[in-house]
């Protein structure tokens, strides 16, 4: 967050895109599976992850410590799409 802020500023004028954020990743979006909602859920963030990288580097509004931020979540999550997929073809 302290990143975020230090670029952006006041979060006020993204209120849109947060709610969007919220909305794509409410319970009614998932069955019951747990280890494939999960999954879904993962898989969503890094393509949602993925669009608001390339918009930051397209605005130009990108720093080399918010590129940093951002590889660090995707690579964390790409590991746990990893795991659950592992998980699945266990079963």
């Amino acid at each position: 967050a302290e990143k975020t802020l230090g670029v952006f500023g006041n979060l006020d004028e993204y209120h849109e895109i947060i709610t969007e954020i919220c909305d794509k990743f409410k319970p009614e979006n998932f069955d019951g599976d747990y280890i494939q909602s999960t999954l879904k859920a993962e898989q969503m963030f890094l393509a949602f992850s993925q669009t608001i990288y390339d918009h930051l580097k397209q605005m130009k509004a990108i720093t080399l410590g918010l590129d940093s931020l951002i590889m660090e979540i995707a690579s964390k999550h790409e590991v746990h799409v990893y795991l659950l997929k592992q998980t699945l073809n266990n079963h």
